[in-house]
């Protein structure tokens, strides 16, 4: 388990939602993302490595405790796949305590940036841009509002769903989440936590996709990274801070004034 983009980290209560949920369950648990009241965007504690007040992760809680578990296992994970912690016991006792494990080892204080160098983590991490865009949701906290980022991820097989891609026909925020609201859509979500990033940051891709395909989701196309850091850097100011981070699907940046 590990961190996770809006119900705060993966593991215990979503082994059994969405795990082994309806998807009228499961549509209905990721809709509190948003939100009560219409076109405010995503809630301010939806977030990674957050639980208290994440509407998401108490929605999940709340499924799960229907179900009787009678116990977790959980395993956090070190950057190679090897098992470096493992917490048996109570649903939400022993998922707390793997939360705690993954804040200290992959919580990460960093000075807020101008440009941050995101690269997903490789295979699965970058198989398609709906797992890829997780990296630019932990990194970008890493930017200051209206920086660059350049993320980097393969995306071989292409969007991730046939579902994803059509719901940048919404180029306004406000209408997508409009349409989300009347007929909720995990993917469309994603599609929204996507732009609303592209619209605060300018970045740019280095992927398979064509330029129009980025240009439609908000961002630029970049073939390789010395291009894309050649986009870049001729637009930041003198003696800009930047960011690297080589595992952005693990790593999550934690701005700090103490550096």
């Amino acid at each position: 388990m590990g961190f996770h983009y809006f119900a705060g980290f993966g593991g215990g209560r979503k082994g059994l939602v969405p795990g082994v949920a309806s998807r009228a369950t499961c549509m209905a648990s990721h809709f509190s993302i948003f939100n009560p009241s219409p076109r405010r965007g995503k809630h301010p504690q939806a977030i990674p490595g957050v639980l208290e007040g994440n509407p998401v992760h108490r929605n999940l809680l709340e499924a799960a405790r229907m179900l009787r578990c009678d116990l977790l296992f959980n395993t956090v994970l070190s950057p190679d796949k090897q098992i470096i912690g493992a917490y048996a016991g109570d649903l939400e006792q022993a998922h707390l305590a793997a939360c705690r494990q993954v804040q200290q080892l992959y919580a990460v204080d960093t000075e807020i940036a101008d440009l941050a160098i995101i690269s997903a983590g490789g295979e699965p991490k970058d198989i398609n841009l709906i797992q890829a865009q997780k990296a630019l949701d932990y990194g970008s906290r890493a930017v200051r509002e209206g920086g660059t980022i350049i993320l980097l991820a393969a995306c071989r097989d292409g969007f991730g769903h046939p579902h994803f891609f059509p719901w940048f026909d919404y180029q306004n925020l406000d209408s997508l989440e409009d349409a989300l609201r009347a007929n909720y859509q995990i993917n469309g979500q994603t599609a929204h936590a996507l732009l609303t990033k592209a619209r605060r940051f300018r970045v740019i891709l280095v992927s398979g996709f064509d330029a129009a395909s980025c240009r439609t989701m908000g961002m630029e196309k970049a073939e390789n990274l010395p291009q894309a850091l050649d986009l870049a850097l001729k637009d930041l100011p003198a003696k800009a801070k930047i960011v690297v981070i080589p595992d952005g699907g693990l790593v999550l940046p934690r701005i700090s004034d103490k550096l």
